[in-house]
């Protein structure tokens, strides 16, 4: 019984403008180098929906370590009402934090994805899974994965569970992940 709003935008091409941004009256991407037209989305869909995820295609490629104006841009679609934060962009897994009650996956690294040469053939992976309750509160989880030969499957065993959960603890500084991937900030 929630209306859920998923809105999306690009930060990427910081020196070059290989995509079209989207204007009033042709299509394209919503940018967010500057952030105040996707804040304005996050703010119209916050008013037409009970919780807004924001997807963010941000970072840079090959960097586990997110950057200050990955922080800087959550903290505004924050300030502008995201409840939760899903970012990609990096082709790695990157840290998981909270900003207050929002939980910010800063780069779920590559599910799926090989069509280049230089990617490798096994690589980490996850999925956000975001748990609603009745009374509308929410938990945020992790779900562990792994691409291998072109098939990318939950990690299952619990050895490579708390593997994968122990790489995102370091990358993280404000979260905990229980051994059933539940976050918790610290």
């Amino acid at each position: 019984g929630r209306k859920i709003a998923i809105v999306s935008a690009t930060q990427i091409e910081r020196s070059y403008n290989y995509t079209k941004e989207a204007t009033a009256d042709s299509p394209g991407v919503l940018k967010t180098l500057n952030p105040d037209k996707y804040c304005a989305v996050i703010k119209a869909a916050k008013k037409n929906a009970d919780i807004v995820i924001a997807i963010c295609h941000w970072g840079t490629e090959g960097d586990s370590s997110y950057a200050s104006d990955q922080v800087k841009l959550a903290n505004d679609f924050v300030d502008a009402g995201a409840d939760v934060i899903i970012g990609g962009h990096t082709h790695c897994l990157q840290g998981i934090e909270y900003i207050g009650d929002v939980p910010v996956f800063y780069s779920l690294g590559n599910y799926w994805f090989s069509s280049t040469e230089n990617m490798p053939d096994d690589y980490d992976t996850g999925l956000a899974q975001i748990r609603i309750a009745a009374d509308g509160t929410m938990k945020a989880y992790f779900v562990p994965c792994k691409f291998s030969k072109g098939v990318t499957s939950e990690v299952i065993d619990v050895t490579g569970r708390e593997t994968l959960y122990n790489k995102l603890r370091e990358l993280s500084k404000t979260v905990t992940i229980t051994e059933d991937g539940e976050l918790i900030k610290k």
